[in-house]
This record gives C-alpha cells, sequence and structure tokens, in this order.
C-alpha cells in the first residue's frame, strides 16, 4: 500500500487502472456486509485512494472516470 502514496503514482493512469480493475475483481469479496480481515482491509484502502486521486486529475481518460463511478455506486 506504500507505493500508492507516491505523487507519482497518483499521476500514473495504469496504476489508478491497475488498482480500478483489482477492486473490481475482488467486489464480491469485500464489498459486502460484515466482510472483515486483510482483505477488506486493503480494498478499503485501495478503493479510498482511488476516489480521493482520481476526481482531481483531469488528465484521467473517460474510461477511468467510468469505471471509478461504477466503484462510487
Amino acid at each position: 500500500m506504500a507505493s500508492l502514496q507516491g505523487y507519482g503514482t497518483e499521476r500514473c493512469e495504469t496504476a489508478v487502472q491497475l488498482c480500478i480493475d483489482t477492486l473490481r475483481a475482488l467486489v464480491p469479496r469485500w464489498a459486502i456486509e460484515g466482510a472483515q480481515g486483510d482483505l477488506v482491509a486493503n480494498c478499503e484502502v485501495i478503493y479510498e485512494w482511488v476516489t480521493k486521486v482520481t476526481p482531481d486529475r483531469a488528465l484521467m481518460f473517460g474510461a477511468i472516470r467510468k469505471e471509478v463511478a461504477y466503484l462510487l455506486q
């Protein structure tokens, strides 16, 4: 998780897309009521980072904006 904290990672669409893809693949395991454990904790950190970083980045392609909108549902 520490690698997400660097400014360079925030500006990297590939890193953002990788995080979004990971979250989407793991939604059935972490985004359910009552889920616990390391997986949930790590996914929550990634989710918080993605939703904090992407809205402020005008350089993000439309595809990433759409994927973030999906995660926010």
